[in-house]
Order: structure tokens, then sequence, then C-alpha cells
């Protein structure tokens, strides 16, 4: 396991593919905003702190507009 601390607007880098970014951090309730930019072959899903998949629906999911003309062209957008 590696613990790391970072600030708003800094980087972590997996492997060559996978970077995930702090967007914000809320001191008064806690959150911590991020953005993960991974391969497709990469699946990511929320889980709390009990290890469990989380019941809420997915927040606001940030894509640049390349991307997004990518996933339209594919049909996973419509």
């Amino acid at each position: 396991m590696l613990v790391l601390t970072r600030r708003e607007g800094e980087n972590i880098m997996i492997g060559d593919g996978i970077q995930i970014q702090v967007l914000s951090v809320s001191e008064e309730i806690g959150d911590v905003r991020i953005q993960i930019e991974a391969p497709d072959v990469v699946e990511a899903q929320s889980r709390n702190v009990g290890n469990e998949v989380t019941g809420r629906k997915p927040g606001p999911v940030i894509i640049h507009k390349r991307r997004w003309r990518s996933l339209e062209t594919q049909g996973y957008i419509t």
C-alpha cells in the first residue's frame, strides 16, 4: 500500500497509463474530488471504507472534448 499527500491540482501517476488529479478538497465536509484518466481496459469503481461498492449514483464525469467525440463515434454516447 502506498499513502500519498497531494494538494489541489497535483497529480499521481500509476504506471504509464493512469493519472489521478486532485481537483478540489473541501475541509468543511471532508470531501476530496478527483479526476482519473485511464485506458478503456481499466475498470474503476467507487468503494467505501468497508471495501464495499457504494450504492450511490456516480457523480459528474469530466471528459476532454476529443475523448467525448471518440466515445460518440464509438456509439457509447448518444
